[in-house]
């Protein structure tokens, strides 16, 4: 049985000697290392569905698992797999400069219908992601009711100065942790979202700031989790770094969305590594 852990659900305890079962939780440890953990955190395979790509295969699976794109600008280049020890694949923006669709490279997971419904049940995503560069470019990585699109690639939103904006798709539901060489903080870790085509402080990015800054070559694991009641609590390496509660509508069918495109005035060819994602939902109880 699969084990998954929501570490804004582990809480210090006075003091616990050996594991108790309470009515919705077990206890452990002693002192102040006792923790709890809610039964909800320890799920079956046989409750939820999840897909987990490494990416250690000789390709990247673009028949049964992934949608890739890229805008055609110059050095513009759609995920493909690189031999890493890891397992993961590059995707790089281009350097038109004219933002959007020409310098984007996307990637999405293949169908909506292999998407997670919000209201059943928890959903969550995580990658371990790295940049080659923190100006010049706009990551995306995070969950959308938007497939990625040959006539229309770009990341599902950007951070200009202060504002929010889409990116030109037609997004009615996303989240996303969005780094933008444009916003206020060019370095710092966005904590986007969009309900029913509204986004959640639009002309006050500062609110979702996570607090964390991208590192150059550096992986950092972007991990969101949307609860049936559509709030959504973000975390960059297992640290709790923003809660955004109605995110997304609880009838949102979410998948997996990853982009990088360059920025409006100097854009730089930024290459966006994926070590691995991790996309999980609740199954339906109905087979209609």
């Amino acid at each position: 049985m699969s084990r998954e852990l929501s570490q804004n659900r582990i809480s210090e305890l006075d003091e616990v000697s050996v594991p108790v079962a309470t009515d919705d939780s077990l206890l452990f440890g002693k002192g102040g290392g006792a923790q709890r953990m809610d039964f909800a955190d320890f799920e079956s395979p046989r409750a939820r569905f999840a897909i987990f790509d490494d990416f250690l295969a000789a390709a990247i699976d673009t028949t049964n698992n992934w949608i890739v794109f890229n805008g055609g600008g110059t050095s513009a280049a759609s995920a493909v797999t690189v031999t890493a020890p890891e397992g993961k694949v590059n995707m790089t923006s281009g350097t038109a400069g004219t933002a959007g669709v020409a310098d984007a490279t996307v990637m999405s997971l293949i169908l909506l219908a292999k998407g997670s419904l919000v209201s059943l049940g928890k959903t969550v995503m995580e990658a371990r992601v790295s940049t080659s560069a923190i100006t010049g470019a706009t990551i995306c990585v995070g969950l959308s009711d938007k497939l990625a699109s040959g006539s229309a690639e770009a990341v599902l939103h950007t951070v200009k100065s202060e504002a929010i904006a889409d990116d030109g798709l037609t997004v009615s539901n996303a989240a996303c942790f969005v780094q933008d060489s444009e916003a206020t903080d060019v370095d710092g870790w966005y904590c986007t979202s969009e309900n029913a085509g509204t986004i959640a402080s639009v002309a006050t990015a500062a609110d979702v700031l996570s607090g964390v800054t991208a590192v150059v070559d550096t992986y950092t694991i972007l991990r969101m989790e949307v609860d049936a009641t559509g709030d959504i609590r973000y975390y960059i390496d297992g640290v709790l770094v923003h809660t955004e509660t109605t995110a997304v509508a609880t009838t949102s069918l979410l998948i997996p969305y990853i982009a990088v495109t360059a920025e409006d005035g100097t854009p730089v060819s930024t290459v966006l590594s994926i070590d691995y994602v991790y996309f999980a939902g609740t199954r339906p109880s109905s087979n209609a």
